[in-house]
């Protein structure tokens, strides 16, 4: 998780983990190491799930 974090700081945006596709729904992880599940809508709206 620690390399999608370094990542996510160097691009500014949420970085999917390997089992999501990149703007997809699925988990991410933030520049903070935090993992998240979010959904993408067919609108393209973003969701977090807690």
């Amino acid at each position: 998780m620690k390399a999608l974090a370094v990542e996510a700081g160097k691009v500014g945006v949420m970085q999917a983990t390997p089992s999501t596709v990149q703007g997809q729904t699925g988990w991410y992880v933030d520049v903070s190491e935090e993992l998240q599940y979010w959904e993408v809508t067919p609108d393209g709206e973003w969701i977090r799930h807690e």
